[in-house]
């Protein structure tokens, strides 16, 4: 869903943080907005930032500063902080497109909070995936690559795939 926003959405994209324990979901977002925007306005680069290591003065230059080569850059800040709460406080105007790798941040964390709390900013969780998840993503394959399974080899293929993104999307690329 977030992707087909960020696919309509005219002018900036506020700043997302997607959390949760699925990895692999995680980095094909960021993967999957990267290719939006490389398309739309031309970006040319994914900067990762270590929160953990990164200064205020440093990380606030990245945000506000856009690149010689592209209107803007995808900034994806990974370990986040809660000081990052202060620091996208103190930043009057962010000119370049802002992620947050929260891999592994609690719901109930406050930098999360404060995502779901700020009128523009938006958090996505990205947890293991559901059978309903597992089963529309390999729907949406089979409908794709014109692929017709017997329905025992599908069910069997939903029940036996696994849960992780990546390794799904993976094994089914096999498939095709």
């Amino acid at each position: 869903k977030i992707l087909t926003v960020i696919e309509k959405k005219v002018g900036k994209i506020d700043p997302i943080l997607f959390y949760g324990n699925e990895s692999g979901l995680i980095l094909e977002l960021i993967k999957s907005i990267f290719n939006i925007l490389k398309k739309k306005i031309n970006i040319d680069e994914i900067q990762y930032l270590d929160h953990k290591n990164l200064k205020f003065e440093e990380f606030e230059q990245i945000l506000i500063n856009t690149s010689l080569f592209s209107k803007a850059s995808l900034v994806v800040i990974k370990s986040p902080q809660e000081r990052l709460i202060k620091e996208l406080e103190n930043i009057k105007k962010i000119e370049n497109f802002l992620i947050v790798n929260g891999e592994g941040l609690k719901a109930k964390s406050k930098l999360k909070l404060y995502f779901d709390n700020h009128k523009n900013f938006t958090s996505i969780p990205c947890y293991k995936l559901s059978r309903a998840d597992i089963k529309k993503i390999i729907d949406d394959f089979i409908k794709i690559n014109g692929i017709s399974f017997q329905n025992e080899a599908y069910e069997f293929l939903i029940d036996n795939i696994g849960e992780d993104y990546l390794i799904i999307k993976n094994e089914l690329k096999k498939l095709s």
